[in-house]
């Protein structure tokens, strides 16, 4: 074997192992569909607003914010009632969009805007209701209690047992409703575009996270192209390793044994992500999300992980299907070639005549 076919076997075998993972991180990933897809179906909608607010609540140094009390169901359903799921999904789609365009090419940066200022103030009037009626519901505040509080302009309303003089309940609501829409730890931003994101409320403006990654559209076609690449390395050095054998049926054998392995490397892999995906799906999604979040984001991986191994798994059947008609082919050739020298060997050689 030359040291050209030696180089030729392996080439091969990575050529076609690229080729597949490569198609299906294109089939999965190369529009935004899918992705929008497999959101919707898993239900994230429906559970990340009380786990964001919840998660502000816990880090914000605002009193009104951090005495929410996010697990009220009144307080779950006035964030499901601002933040719809159609809301929500109207705006991841238009993050997706915006974004998959730039990396296509078809725009210079990100293009989006997501306008969140309506939600977030019928988020502010929904809790405003919710106090005013938890307030109205309080006791009296007797002299104990009023000893208890230090200053009730300072206090945090939503914290209250009881109701001190001179603050009615449409008070409390409007106190409360206000201190929530002026609120910038909670959507600091309300209208997101590619320039204000994940910029924080009052620090040092920092560059847009697509000037940080001018090279991703490049990045992204050179994906797109990956799996033909791959693919005509595959072609060529198949062709090679066939043209430079001594024997045409010898480098068709060695195709065939390339094939063989990388299909059967493809379809125990299938299987084997399966089994650690399985295993580790937990500590990927994390635990400090909530359990219901904890399951939709889980079904969104698995969403993910079936899409990549499904298209990896019929890569490795056609693998195996083309290895083993290489090898049809090969016998088949060399049947054809060793019955005629078995014939020659086996025919009697003639006499010569006697005189």
């Amino acid at each position: 074997m030359t040291w050209c076919q030696r180089l030729l076997s392996p080439l091969l075998f990575l050529a076609l192992l690229v080729t597949a993972y490569a198609t299906s991180a294109s089939v999965a990933f190369a529009q935004p569909d899918k992705l929008e897809a497999w959101l919707t179906q898993s239900s994230v909608y429906d559970h990340v607003v009380s786990y964001a607010i919840d998660r502000t609540k816990q880090t914000s140094d605002n009193p009104q914010l951090a005495a929410i009390p996010t697990n009220d169901p009144a307080v779950q359903q006035a964030a499901k009632q601002a933040f719809t799921p159609d809301t929500l999904r109207t705006s991841v789609n238009k993050f997706l969009d915006g974004n998959y365009a730039w990396l296509q090419g078809k725009t210079d940066k990100p293009n989006f805007s997501i306008d969140l200022s309506q939600a977030k103030q019928s988020f502010a009037q929904q809790l405003g209701k919710y106090e005013g009626d938890r307030y109205s519901s309080l006791p009296v505040c007797t002299m104990a209690d009023l000893l208890q509080l230090e200053d009730t302009q300072n206090t945090n309303l939503l914290s209250l047992s009881c109701r001190p003089p001179g603050l009615s309940a449409q008070a409390a609501s409007a106190d409360v409703t206000a201190a929530v829409q002026n609120n910038s730890d909670l959507l600091n931003n309300s209208i997101v575009t590619p320039d204000n994101l994940n910029q924080e409320q009052g620090s040092q403006p920092r560059q847009p996270y697509y000037q940080r990654l001018p090279s991703a559209p490049t990045a992204y076609r050179l994906g797109r192209a990956l799996p033909w690449v791959a693919g005509a390395a595959a072609l060529l050095s198949a062709m090679g390793l066939v043209l430079l054998a001594p024997r045409r049926r010898q480098g068709a054998k060695r195709v065939a044994i390339v094939l063989l392995l990388s299909g059967l490397v493809l379809i125990i892999g299938k299987f084997f992500l399966d089994i650690v995906f399985n295993a580790a799906q937990h500590k990927i999604v994390g635990a400090s999300a909530s359990i219901q979040l904890q399951q939709a984001l889980t079904d969104v991986l698995h969403q993910a992980e079936t899409q990549l191994t499904r298209v990896d798994f019929w890569f490795g059947v056609a693998f195996l299907v083309a290895a083993l008609f290489l090898a049809v082919v090969v016998r088949l050739k060399r049947d054809a070639t060793v019955a005629p020298m078995a014939q020659t060997v086996d025919q009697p050689t003639a006499k010569p005549p006697i005189v």
